[in-house]
Protein backbone atom coordinates (compact mmCIF):
# COMPACT_ATOMS: atom_id res chain seq x y z
CA UNK A 1 0.00 0.00 0.00
CA UNK A 2 1.65 3.52 -0.83
CA UNK A 3 0.79 7.10 0.41
CA UNK A 4 -0.62 9.45 -1.91
CA UNK A 5 -0.45 13.14 -2.23
CA UNK A 6 -3.71 14.06 -4.12
CA UNK A 7 -4.94 17.22 -6.09
CA UNK A 8 -1.29 18.54 -6.38
CA UNK A 9 -0.46 21.98 -7.90
CA UNK A 10 2.98 21.87 -8.32
CA UNK A 11 2.54 19.07 -10.31
CA UNK A 12 0.40 20.59 -12.57
CA UNK A 13 3.18 23.23 -13.29
CA UNK A 14 5.97 21.08 -13.67
CA UNK A 15 3.83 19.02 -16.32
CA UNK A 16 3.64 21.67 -19.82
CA UNK A 17 7.37 22.07 -20.25
CA UNK A 18 7.97 18.31 -19.32
CA UNK A 19 5.47 16.77 -21.51
CA UNK A 20 6.99 19.25 -24.49
CA UNK A 21 10.72 18.38 -23.44
CA UNK A 22 9.54 14.50 -23.49
CA UNK A 23 7.78 15.32 -26.87
CA UNK A 24 11.17 15.99 -28.38
CA UNK A 25 13.22 13.59 -26.90
CA UNK A 26 11.12 10.75 -28.08
CA UNK A 27 10.81 12.05 -31.84
CA UNK A 28 14.77 12.50 -31.93
CA UNK A 29 17.25 15.12 -30.47
CA UNK A 30 17.76 17.08 -33.84
CA UNK A 31 14.49 18.95 -35.28
CA UNK A 32 13.36 21.49 -37.86
CA UNK A 33 10.98 23.70 -37.07
CA UNK A 34 8.19 24.38 -39.52
CA UNK A 35 6.58 27.62 -39.93
CA UNK A 36 3.13 25.89 -39.28
CA UNK A 37 4.64 24.95 -35.55
CA UNK A 38 4.36 26.27 -32.22
CA UNK A 39 6.81 29.27 -31.72
CA UNK A 40 7.83 27.54 -28.69
CA UNK A 41 7.93 28.03 -24.61
CA UNK A 42 6.82 31.14 -23.00
CA UNK A 43 10.07 30.86 -20.89
CA UNK A 44 8.58 33.67 -18.52
CA UNK A 45 6.48 31.35 -16.65
CA UNK A 46 8.85 27.94 -16.20
CA UNK A 47 9.79 28.01 -12.98
CA UNK A 48 13.00 26.51 -11.07
CA UNK A 49 10.90 23.06 -10.23
CA UNK A 50 10.22 22.98 -14.00
CA UNK A 51 13.32 22.95 -15.28
CA UNK A 52 14.42 20.07 -12.40
CA UNK A 53 11.45 18.01 -13.37
CA UNK A 54 12.52 18.31 -17.34
CA UNK A 55 16.25 17.33 -16.01
CA UNK A 56 15.77 14.64 -14.52
CA UNK A 57 14.02 13.23 -17.81
CA UNK A 58 17.03 14.73 -19.83
CA UNK A 59 19.29 12.23 -17.13
CA UNK A 60 16.89 9.54 -18.04
CA UNK A 61 17.35 9.93 -21.49
CA UNK A 62 20.99 9.87 -21.52
CA UNK A 63 22.26 7.50 -18.71
CA UNK A 64 18.84 5.66 -17.72
CA UNK A 65 16.35 5.45 -15.60
CA UNK A 66 18.67 4.70 -12.62
CA UNK A 67 20.94 7.86 -12.81
CA UNK A 68 17.25 9.77 -13.76
CA UNK A 69 15.64 7.80 -10.06
CA UNK A 70 19.28 9.38 -8.21
CA UNK A 71 18.89 12.88 -9.72
CA UNK A 72 15.46 13.26 -8.22
CA UNK A 73 16.53 12.13 -5.00
CA UNK A 74 19.02 14.38 -4.98
CA UNK A 75 17.00 17.39 -5.66
CA UNK A 76 13.94 16.67 -3.87
CA UNK A 77 16.54 16.78 -0.64
CA UNK A 78 16.28 20.35 -1.37
CA UNK A 79 12.81 21.13 -2.70
CA UNK A 80 9.98 19.35 -0.21
CA UNK A 81 7.47 19.84 -3.07
CA UNK A 82 9.64 17.90 -5.62
CA UNK A 83 10.07 15.55 -2.76
CA UNK A 84 5.53 15.02 -2.55
CA UNK A 85 5.91 14.67 -6.10
CA UNK A 86 8.54 11.82 -6.55
CA UNK A 87 6.20 9.12 -6.13
CA UNK A 88 4.26 10.40 -9.24
CA UNK A 89 7.36 11.67 -11.23
CA UNK A 90 9.13 8.18 -10.73
CA UNK A 91 5.54 6.64 -12.35
CA UNK A 92 6.41 8.76 -15.24
CA UNK A 93 10.54 7.89 -15.82
CA UNK A 94 9.38 4.21 -15.64
CA UNK A 95 6.89 4.51 -18.57
CA UNK A 96 9.19 7.01 -20.24
CA UNK A 97 12.01 4.23 -19.76
CA UNK A 98 9.81 1.24 -20.89
CA UNK A 99 8.70 3.21 -23.90
CA UNK A 100 12.35 4.41 -24.82
CA UNK A 101 13.62 0.91 -24.88
CA UNK A 102 10.73 -0.65 -27.16
CA UNK A 103 8.43 -1.69 -24.34
CA UNK A 104 11.01 -3.95 -23.08
CA UNK A 105 10.21 -5.01 -19.44
CA UNK A 106 13.35 -5.71 -18.58
CA UNK A 107 13.62 -1.72 -17.83
CA UNK A 108 11.89 -3.10 -14.25
CA UNK A 109 15.14 -4.28 -13.03
CA UNK A 110 16.72 -0.86 -13.86
CA UNK A 111 14.71 0.99 -11.54
CA UNK A 112 15.20 1.57 -7.90
CA UNK A 113 12.65 1.53 -4.46
CA UNK A 114 12.88 5.22 -4.01
CA UNK A 115 9.84 7.20 -4.19
CA UNK A 116 7.57 4.38 -2.93
CA UNK A 117 8.77 2.35 -6.26
CA UNK A 118 7.17 4.27 -8.28
CA UNK A 119 9.50 3.31 -11.16
CA UNK A 120 8.72 -0.16 -10.97
CA UNK A 121 4.98 0.71 -11.05
CA UNK A 122 5.38 3.14 -14.14
CA UNK A 123 6.90 0.30 -15.99
CA UNK A 124 4.61 -2.39 -15.62
CA UNK A 125 2.21 0.47 -16.41
CA UNK A 126 4.21 1.69 -19.59
CA UNK A 127 4.58 -2.37 -20.74
CA UNK A 128 0.83 -2.98 -20.74
CA UNK A 129 -0.33 -0.32 -22.36
CA UNK A 130 2.88 -1.20 -25.28
CA UNK A 131 1.57 -4.69 -25.62
CA UNK A 132 -2.06 -3.86 -26.29
CA UNK A 133 -2.85 -8.04 -27.42
CA UNK A 134 -1.76 -8.98 -23.86
CA UNK A 135 -4.33 -10.64 -21.81
CA UNK A 136 -4.39 -11.93 -18.14
CA UNK A 137 -3.68 -15.23 -18.91
CA UNK A 138 -0.62 -14.28 -21.02
CA UNK A 139 0.58 -12.27 -18.00
CA UNK A 140 0.45 -15.60 -15.58
CA UNK A 141 4.58 -15.99 -14.45
CA UNK A 142 5.47 -12.48 -15.52
CA UNK A 143 6.00 -11.20 -11.48
CA UNK A 144 8.09 -14.97 -11.17
CA UNK A 145 10.20 -15.11 -14.13
CA UNK A 146 13.78 -16.16 -13.44
CA UNK A 147 15.07 -12.38 -13.99
CA UNK A 148 12.70 -11.38 -11.56
CA UNK A 149 13.81 -13.72 -8.90
CA UNK A 150 17.00 -12.16 -9.41
CA UNK A 151 16.01 -9.04 -7.98
CA UNK A 152 15.53 -8.18 -4.30
CA UNK A 153 12.71 -9.98 -2.78
CA UNK A 154 10.27 -6.87 -2.68
CA UNK A 155 10.52 -6.71 -6.92
CA UNK A 156 7.96 -9.58 -6.59
CA UNK A 157 5.56 -7.67 -4.54
CA UNK A 158 6.02 -4.13 -6.82
CA UNK A 159 5.76 -6.22 -9.96
CA UNK A 160 1.82 -7.27 -8.51
CA UNK A 161 1.20 -4.02 -7.58
CA UNK A 162 2.25 -2.77 -10.99
CA UNK A 163 0.06 -5.26 -12.81
CA UNK A 164 -2.83 -3.95 -10.88
CA UNK A 165 -1.75 -0.33 -12.17
CA UNK A 166 -1.51 -1.58 -15.69
CA UNK A 167 -4.39 -3.45 -16.14
CA UNK A 168 -6.35 -0.75 -14.76
CA UNK A 169 -5.84 1.58 -16.91
CA UNK A 170 -6.07 -1.07 -20.09
CA UNK A 171 -9.33 -1.53 -19.05
CA UNK A 172 -10.30 2.18 -18.83
CA UNK A 173 -10.04 2.77 -15.55
CA UNK A 174 -13.16 -0.14 -15.01
CA UNK A 175 -12.27 -1.67 -11.57
CA UNK A 176 -14.70 -4.04 -11.40
CA UNK A 177 -13.22 -5.17 -14.58
CA UNK A 178 -9.47 -5.19 -13.80
CA UNK A 179 -10.20 -7.13 -10.68
CA UNK A 180 -10.97 -10.33 -11.74
CA UNK A 181 -7.75 -10.35 -14.23
CA UNK A 182 -5.43 -10.06 -10.99
CA UNK A 183 -7.25 -13.72 -10.08
CA UNK A 184 -5.96 -14.99 -13.78
CA UNK A 185 -2.95 -12.95 -13.66
CA UNK A 186 -1.28 -14.16 -10.27
CA UNK A 187 -1.64 -16.81 -8.11
CA UNK A 188 -1.40 -16.74 -4.55
CA UNK A 189 -3.10 -14.81 -2.39
CA UNK A 190 -0.72 -11.94 -1.40
CA UNK A 191 0.50 -11.22 -4.80
CA UNK A 192 -3.36 -10.81 -5.51
CA UNK A 193 -4.07 -8.33 -2.99
CA UNK A 194 -0.73 -6.83 -4.11
CA UNK A 195 -2.68 -6.60 -7.54
CA UNK A 196 -5.87 -5.46 -5.86
CA UNK A 197 -3.78 -2.87 -3.90
CA UNK A 198 -2.59 -1.32 -7.32
CA UNK A 199 -6.26 -1.07 -8.91
CA UNK A 200 -7.44 0.26 -6.19
CA UNK A 201 -5.07 2.61 -5.68
CA UNK A 202 -4.87 4.22 -9.65
CA UNK A 203 -8.65 4.28 -8.66
CA UNK A 204 -8.35 6.83 -6.14
CA UNK A 205 -5.53 8.62 -7.78
CA UNK A 206 -7.39 9.53 -10.70
CA UNK A 207 -10.69 9.84 -9.59
CA UNK A 208 -9.67 12.82 -7.23
CA UNK A 209 -8.02 14.60 -10.04
CA UNK A 210 -4.35 13.66 -9.39
CA UNK A 211 -2.54 14.42 -12.67
CA UNK A 212 -0.97 11.70 -14.34
CA UNK A 213 2.53 12.60 -15.52
CA UNK A 214 2.37 12.00 -18.82
CA UNK A 215 5.30 11.14 -21.24
CA UNK A 216 3.70 10.54 -24.84
CA UNK A 217 3.67 7.10 -24.46
CA UNK A 218 0.68 4.20 -25.06
CA UNK A 219 -0.34 5.06 -21.73
CA UNK A 220 -1.47 8.46 -22.15
CA UNK A 221 -4.65 7.95 -23.72
CA UNK A 222 -5.90 5.21 -20.89
CA UNK A 223 -5.21 8.30 -18.78
CA UNK A 224 -6.53 10.84 -20.99
CA UNK A 225 -10.04 8.50 -21.06
CA UNK A 226 -10.30 8.14 -17.37
CA UNK A 227 -10.77 11.97 -16.78
CA UNK A 228 -13.33 13.37 -15.05
CA UNK A 229 -15.12 10.35 -14.55
CA UNK A 230 -16.51 10.40 -11.98
CA UNK A 231 -18.56 7.62 -11.62
CA UNK A 232 -14.73 6.01 -10.27
CA UNK A 233 -15.90 7.42 -6.95
CA UNK A 234 -19.59 8.47 -6.16
CA UNK A 235 -19.89 12.11 -4.05
CA UNK A 236 -23.16 11.09 -2.32
CA UNK A 237 -21.23 7.64 -1.43
CA UNK A 238 -17.85 7.85 0.02
CA UNK A 239 -17.85 4.09 0.87
CA UNK A 240 -17.89 3.27 -2.69
CA UNK A 241 -16.93 1.36 -4.21
CA UNK A 242 -15.64 -0.62 -1.49
CA UNK A 243 -19.18 -1.32 -0.78
CA UNK A 244 -19.32 -2.83 -3.99
CA UNK A 245 -16.57 -4.96 -4.46
CA UNK A 246 -16.10 -8.67 -3.61
CA UNK A 247 -15.25 -9.64 -0.22
CA UNK A 248 -12.16 -11.14 -1.31
CA UNK A 249 -11.33 -7.91 -3.24
CA UNK A 250 -13.12 -5.39 -0.33
CA UNK A 251 -9.68 -5.15 2.59
CA UNK A 252 -7.71 -3.84 -0.39
CA UNK A 253 -10.22 -1.08 -0.99
CA UNK A 254 -10.73 -0.01 2.24
CA UNK A 255 -6.88 0.38 2.48
CA UNK A 256 -6.95 3.28 0.36
CA UNK A 257 -10.64 4.76 1.28
CA UNK A 258 -9.22 6.68 3.98
CA UNK A 259 -7.77 8.97 0.85
CA UNK A 260 -11.50 9.51 -0.08
CA UNK A 261 -12.74 10.23 2.97
CA UNK A 262 -10.28 12.90 4.08
CA UNK A 263 -11.72 14.95 1.20
CA UNK A 264 -15.43 13.98 1.54
CA UNK A 265 -15.05 14.84 5.19
CA UNK A 266 -13.03 18.05 4.56
CA UNK A 267 -9.89 16.70 6.94
CA UNK A 268 -12.47 15.49 9.95
CA UNK A 269 -10.59 12.86 11.21
CA UNK A 270 -13.50 11.69 13.36
CA UNK A 271 -15.24 11.08 10.54
CA UNK A 272 -12.56 9.35 9.20
CA UNK A 273 -12.06 7.57 11.99
CA UNK A 274 -16.06 6.37 12.34
CA UNK A 275 -16.01 5.95 8.80
CA UNK A 276 -13.09 3.34 9.11
CA UNK A 277 -15.32 1.21 12.29
CA UNK A 278 -18.26 0.99 9.97
CA UNK A 279 -16.25 -0.87 7.45
CA UNK A 280 -17.37 -4.73 7.39
CA UNK A 281 -15.18 -6.36 10.20
CA UNK A 282 -12.82 -8.45 7.86
CA UNK A 283 -11.77 -5.07 6.24
CA UNK A 284 -11.62 -2.19 9.16
CA UNK A 285 -7.63 -3.49 9.48
CA UNK A 286 -6.85 -2.06 6.46
CA UNK A 287 -9.17 0.69 6.89
CA UNK A 288 -6.91 1.76 9.95
CA UNK A 289 -3.93 0.63 8.28
CA UNK A 290 -4.76 3.24 6.08
CA UNK A 291 -5.54 5.76 8.42
CA UNK A 292 -2.34 5.22 9.58
CA UNK A 293 -0.29 5.43 6.27
CA UNK A 294 -2.30 8.11 4.79
CA UNK A 295 -2.19 10.61 7.53
CA UNK A 296 1.85 10.17 8.17
CA UNK A 297 1.84 10.88 4.21
CA UNK A 298 0.39 14.07 5.10
CA UNK A 299 2.29 14.84 8.31
CA UNK A 300 5.28 13.94 8.13
CA UNK A 301 7.27 16.01 10.55
CA UNK A 302 4.39 15.16 12.85
CA UNK A 303 4.58 11.76 13.67
CA UNK A 304 3.01 12.06 17.14
CA UNK A 305 0.36 13.62 16.50
CA UNK A 306 -0.58 10.40 14.27
CA UNK A 307 0.58 8.21 16.80
CA UNK A 308 -2.17 9.80 19.61
CA UNK A 309 -4.61 9.63 16.06
CA UNK A 310 -4.23 5.45 16.60
CA UNK A 311 -4.37 5.33 20.13
CA UNK A 312 -7.44 6.97 20.26
CA UNK A 313 -9.02 3.92 18.74
CA UNK A 314 -7.93 0.99 21.23
CA UNK A 315 -9.34 -1.71 19.18
CA UNK A 316 -7.32 -0.99 15.83
CA UNK A 317 -4.63 1.14 17.34
CA UNK A 318 -1.84 -1.71 16.48
CA UNK A 319 -3.62 -1.63 12.70
CA UNK A 320 -3.05 2.30 12.19
CA UNK A 321 0.65 2.07 14.00
CA UNK A 322 1.42 -0.76 11.52
CA UNK A 323 0.24 1.31 8.62
CA UNK A 324 2.63 4.21 9.87
CA UNK A 325 5.49 1.67 10.00
CA UNK A 326 4.74 0.60 6.12
CA UNK A 327 4.89 4.57 5.57
CA UNK A 328 8.59 4.42 6.85
CA UNK A 329 9.74 1.01 4.82
CA UNK A 330 7.94 1.56 1.75
CA UNK A 331 9.58 4.87 1.00
CA UNK A 332 12.69 2.95 -0.26
CA UNK A 333 12.75 -0.34 1.36
CA UNK A 334 14.59 0.65 4.22
CA UNK A 335 14.12 -0.38 8.01
CA UNK A 336 16.17 2.27 9.70
CA UNK A 337 13.50 4.67 9.80
CA UNK A 338 10.86 2.50 11.22
CA UNK A 339 12.81 1.21 13.72
CA UNK A 340 13.30 4.14 15.13
CA UNK A 341 9.78 5.40 15.02
CA UNK A 342 9.01 1.86 17.22
CA UNK A 343 11.51 3.25 19.33
CA UNK A 344 10.08 6.59 20.18
CA UNK A 345 8.88 7.01 23.55
CA UNK A 346 5.51 8.27 22.09
CA UNK A 347 4.61 4.85 20.94
CA UNK A 348 2.80 2.95 24.00
CA UNK A 349 4.64 0.76 25.57
CA UNK A 350 1.42 -1.97 25.19
CA UNK A 351 2.39 -1.36 21.33
CA UNK A 352 5.52 -1.43 20.73
CA UNK A 353 6.15 -4.82 19.96
CA UNK A 354 3.95 -5.02 17.11
CA UNK A 355 5.52 -2.02 15.97
CA UNK A 356 8.48 -4.33 15.92
CA UNK A 357 7.06 -7.11 14.68
CA UNK A 358 5.23 -4.58 11.64
CA UNK A 359 8.58 -3.96 10.76
CA UNK A 360 9.89 -7.73 10.49
CA UNK A 361 7.02 -8.25 8.16
CA UNK A 362 8.82 -6.06 5.68
CA UNK A 363 12.16 -6.73 6.46
CA UNK A 364 11.73 -10.04 5.00
CA UNK A 365 11.02 -8.81 2.27
CA UNK A 366 14.35 -6.79 1.90
CA UNK A 367 16.85 -9.64 2.36
CA UNK A 368 15.57 -12.78 3.96
CA UNK A 369 18.97 -14.06 4.40
CA UNK A 370 19.40 -14.71 8.33
CA UNK A 371 22.38 -11.95 8.89
CA UNK A 372 21.07 -9.63 6.46
CA UNK A 373 17.53 -9.51 8.82
CA UNK A 374 19.16 -9.52 12.05
CA UNK A 375 21.49 -6.41 10.78
CA UNK A 376 18.31 -4.70 9.41
CA UNK A 377 16.26 -5.37 12.29
CA UNK A 378 19.11 -4.17 14.73
CA UNK A 379 18.99 -6.79 16.82
CA UNK A 380 15.52 -6.65 17.84
CA UNK A 381 13.83 -9.89 18.67
CA UNK A 382 10.40 -9.15 17.76
CA UNK A 383 11.52 -8.01 14.77
CA UNK A 384 13.28 -10.71 13.77
CA UNK A 385 11.00 -13.34 14.41
CA UNK A 386 8.75 -11.78 12.27
CA UNK A 387 10.64 -11.46 9.46
CA UNK A 388 11.63 -15.20 9.98
CA UNK A 389 8.19 -16.21 9.95
CA UNK A 390 7.01 -13.44 7.10
CA UNK A 391 9.67 -15.14 4.74
CA UNK A 392 8.70 -19.03 5.29
CA UNK A 393 4.96 -17.88 4.40
CA UNK A 394 5.31 -15.47 1.59
CA UNK A 395 7.72 -18.43 -0.07
CA UNK A 396 4.73 -20.75 -0.10
CA UNK A 397 2.89 -17.75 -2.41
CA UNK A 398 4.79 -17.25 -4.96
CA UNK A 399 3.93 -18.87 -8.64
Amino acid sequence: MYALHTRNPLLRLALPLAAMMLASACRGRSQTVHEHEAAGIDWSQVTSRDLDVASVFLVARDHGVRAALDSLAVLARTDSQLELMGHQVAHGLGRYAVAQRGYDASVFAECRPTFFSGCYHGVLEGWLAGHPGANAASLRGLCSSPAMSRLPPYAFRECAHGLGHGLTAMHQHDLFAALPDCDVALSGDLARRECYDGVFMENVVHSLGTVAFEVGDAMAGHHAHARGDRRLLKAGDPSFPCDSVDAAHAPSCWAYQPVVFYGAFNGDIGRIVRACDAAPPASAAGCYRGIGKQTLGRMTERPDSVVRVCAASPRHAADCIAGMVEFYVDQEWKADSALAFCARARVPAALRDACYRTVGERVAWIDPAPAAIRAACAANAPCIRAAEAEHVETEKEKD
